[in-house]
């Protein structure tokens, strides 16, 4: 079984080899406390001595251990100087086998932390379901279970350990889905879901292509014209819903599949090795896309009825804009005329304190005035009343 890309060749190396460590690092890592001092005291050998110590500050920076042979050789000087052994006395390559491993342990209990053992796996694989189900990128995977073995104090696996259980677990979920097809397909859906993939130049880009763009348009026609594409998607989903509850995909797996699908060209399609495999993904594609637009139905029914409302708003605030300005012209007419009467009134009670002129002067100049006042009105202006009239009623209206 090979093993899933987890990292990169340079984050493998990053991960699997010791740091390299600055001198500040060095001289952190690198103390000899009383427990620490205590435990290197029982140990017999200067190379024995120096591969604890190594193995202790590694695990200090690190919380996991190395292979012996990649301990660098400037920590294995520093620590030498610092237990003041004869670099004559140590041989690296002689620290091997059982001590190794003895000493790990002594580590563990020392800085109060458990081993990487069988419960650990018990626990990731438990853990790890629910990170496949979603079909989260192995990448992320690994680092969630590094910073959840460091929060329970657990010794960090080696890589090839942890790759290889997510790997593991990967390919039987994979496994099951494809196991799912060849147990639940039946030809017509094989037939329906292949159909898909049909494509010929003299009728477009194919099925399926059409399929991947998806019209956001608020004109009625493109409307339309989804809805046509939809009914047809609803064809699919109807025929492989069978298919979609066996296979039981989560959200994410299913929009992993469906995004796969979308971003392949119907060549990679075609030449799937397995046409199980392909079944999923295109089964998922349909789920995908049933959902998808329903939710760009429900996107385009909100930003029509926004639309409208906009209109309506910018076509009453004109209306009121309108209304304001007869409102205004009407008040000004209405003051110009009180005016007016006002200065007949004063007119009038001027005239009758004339002594220059008799009683029946008096009124004949009354009725001059009033009569000159009372001019009739032309069409246009009877019109302007009525306008007027019609926005002082709104007036009052409003404010009862």
């Amino acid at each position: 079984m090979s093993l899933l890309i987890v990292l990169s060749d340079e984050e493998k190396l990053a991960y699997d080899y010791p740091p390299i460590l600055t001198a500040e690092e060095r001289s952190l890592c690198f103390t000899v406390t009383p427990e620490v001092d205590k435990k290197i005291s029982q140990l017999h050998t200067a190379t024995n001595k120096v591969g604890f110590f190594l193995q202790y500050g590694y695990f200090k920076i690190c919380n996991r251990f190395f292979i012996t042979n990649r301990f660098r050789q400037e920590d294995i000087e520093y620590v030498v100087k610092i237990l003041g052994i004869s670099t004559e006395e140590i041989n690296i390559s002689k620290y091997k086998q059982k001590v190794p491993m003895r000493h790990q342990k002594m580590i563990l209990q020392l800085m109060a932390y458990k081993p990487f053992d069988s419960s650990t796996i018990e626990f990731l694989t438990s853990e790890l379901q629910h990170y496949i189900n979603r079909l989260v990128e192995p990448k992320k995977i690994f680092y969630a279970f590094l910073r959840m073995l460091q929060d329970k104090r657990i010794a960090l696996p080696t890589y090839h350990q942890l790759a290889d259980l997510i790997t593991k677990h990967y390919l039987k979920y994979e496994e099951n889905l494809l196991q799912a097809i060849e147990s639940n397909i039946t030809k017509q859906q094989q037939k329906k879901l292949i159909k898909l993939l049909d494509a010929n130049k003299s009728h477009g880009p194919g099925k399926l292509n059409k399929l991947k763009t998806i019209n956001q348009s608020l004109q009625p026609k493109s409307i339309k014209e989804s809805i046509e594409t939809f009914l047809q998607v609803k064809e699919l989903f109807d025929a492989a819903l069978p298919l979609i509850n066996k296979l039981n995909l989560t959200p994410e797996g299913c929009i992993y599949y469906a995004t796969w699908v979308t971003k392949a060209k119907l060549s990679q399609l075609k030449q799937f090795p397995s046409q199980n495999k392909l079944f999923v993904n295109i089964t998922a594609f349909c789920q995908h896309q049933y959902y998808i637009r329903q939710d760009v139905f429900i996107d385009i029914l909100l930003k029509s009825v926004q639309s409208i409302k906009n209109k309506i708003n910018t076509h009453l605030n004109k209306f009121d804009k309108l209304s304001r300005k007869e409102r205004r012209n009407a008040i000004k007419h209405i003051t110009k005329k009180n005016r007016n009467y006002q200065e007949l009134v004063e007119q009038i009670s001027g005239i009758t304190r004339l002594n220059v002129l008799t009683n029946k002067g008096k009124i004949e100049f009354i009725n001059d005035l009033i009569e000159s006042h009372n001019q009739p009105i032309t069409n246009e202006e009877e019109a302007q009343e009525k306008i007027f009239k019609k926005s002082l009623d709104n007036i009052i209206n409003d404010h009862e």
